[in-house]
């Protein structure tokens, strides 16, 4: 993926990579259940798609913190996932970044980098997703509102993955309460 397509949305989570909820629901219910299916989607997910990386080095970090087997993570492939993902993180939160991008994309490249680090240390990784929540708050709340892009326009229900799963933000915090507020807001479910 090119730099300059990341001013664009992107796909839901629920639209693009639909396996990932299937699985992640699978892996909560019954690792060893789910082993074998983060194992393939490991082996054959894209190397060169930050998106796809993460979401992928998440599952694996949650199938070893199950199960105790750290191979995956500490693969070649779970090396590259994990490089890419930091990669593209770093450069998210660079000042001069003229790009917008999606609050559940970098919550999710937050979560799997903070994941892995909990299994695989590294000072490097935890002081790159120790700035993130106040990039976000920077980038992606406007008037007390977390919102769904870094453009600060738009607003929907993908702006609550960066708390479940991804846990960037708790359900307490205000910014993301003030959001639910407003996508509940009857006069806005009264259009939908």
């Amino acid at each position: 993926m090119e730099f300059s397509e990341m001013s664009e949305r992107e796909a839901p989570l629920a639209t693009k990579h639909a396996w990932f909820l299937d699985l992640y629901s699978t892996l909560l219910a019954d690792a060893g259940t789910a082993r074998d299916a983060v194992a393939q989607r490991f082996a054959t997910a894209d190397a060169m798609d930050p998106v796809e990386a993460a979401l992928v080095l998440y599952l694996g970090t949650a199938l070893a913190q199950a199960n105790g087997d750290l191979s995956l993570i500490k693969s070649g492939r779970g090396t590259a996932f994990r490089d890419l993902v930091a990669m593209r993180l770093e450069r998210e939160l660079q000042p001069s970044l003229n790009t917008f991008s999606d609050t559940w994309v970098v919550a999710l490249w937050a979560a799997a980098l903070r994941e892995t680090n909990c299994l695989v240390r590294s000072e490097t990784l935890t002081r790159l997703v120790g700035r993130v929540k106040n990039h976000i708050y920077a980038r992606h709340v406007r008037m007390g509102t977390l919102m769904s892009s870094s453009d600060k326009v738009t607003l929907g229900f993908d702006v609550l993955l960066a708390a479940v799963p991804f846990g960037l933000f708790d359900c307490e915090d205000l910014v993301l309460v003030d959001s639910v507020r407003t996508l509940t807001a009857p006069e806005r479910l009264a259009k939908a």
